[in-house]
């Protein structure tokens, strides 16, 4: 998770100093609102982490509680010199696909976060240091389990709403929609045409890879051509 975000003597490496989280303030003083075990720590923390999430499968553990116990524990160590919060989310998103929740596609837990990013910090936040932080997680798994519910209603609801217009109120198959699928579908239903150049300002990716994403529904018969070369465009397959 580090790679190309630091600079190369510290890419992937442990940070060898403390670490302070600062909250900013206008014209006054920095506060320190987290200070960090110490380095000489960090590797035997992370080591214990490693252990526990593997024995936690076997101890039945709910994956959504052990993906949120690894996210804050990882947040608290904070074992990189930057890149602590991205590789928490991203651990907390790899133990939930390796343990069945297979929406790695549809969404990123990122984008519930995103939504009230102070409130994502709050949750967080939830001592001064390393020892306080492990006191009590109840307060941020109910964020975090809260935060996951709510993104999975968001794209099942998407999802089924989307199905139920194509095949008019009666869901006969099981199809699997990709989070790129869905911006292009979500653009259909509210526009009721698009094109390849339309697909990649919605998508912001390049026009080649919105043909593929366009091709894809067209095949799976969610969408339909109209037109020929530059003019062509797609429409909901009804």
């Amino acid at each position: 998770m580090t790679h190309k975000t630091l600079p190369g003597e510290h890419s992937g490496r442990y940070r060898t100093g403390p670490v302070y989280v600062v909250r900013r303030h206008f014209g006054s003083p920095d506060e320190i609102v987290y200070t960090g075990p110490a380095a000489k720590a960090v590797p035997a923390l992370c080591g214990a982490l490693v252990k526990w999430i593997q024995t936690s499968e076997k101890e039945g553990i709910n994956p959504v509680i052990a993906a949120g116990i690894a996210h804050q524990e990882i947040a608290a160590i904070h074992p990189f010199s930057d890149g602590n919060g991205r590789t928490a989310r991203a651990l907390a998103t790899l133990i939930l696909y390796s343990r069945g929740y297979d929406f790695r596609r549809l969404f990123a837990l990122e984008d519930y976060y995103n939504l009230d990013r102070p409130a994502y910090y709050q949750a967080i936040n939830i001592g001064n240091n390393y020892k306080e932080r492990r006191r009590d997680f109840t307060s941020w798994l109910e964020y975090f389990v809260k935060g996951f519910k709510e993104e999975i209603d968001n794209v099942k609801g998407k999802v089924a709403a989307l199905a139920l217009k194509k095949i008019g109120g009666g869901l006969k198959v099981k199809v699997y929609l990709d989070k790129e699928q869905l911006v292009i579908l979500d653009f259909l239903d509210q526009l009721g045409r698009i094109t390849a150049g339309d697909a990649a300002e919605a998508l912001e990716c390049p026009k080649r890879t919105a043909q593929l994403e366009l091709q894809k529904l067209k095949k799976l018969g969610m969408i339909k051509q109209v037109g020929k070369g530059p003019a062509s465009a797609y429409v909901i397959n009804p």
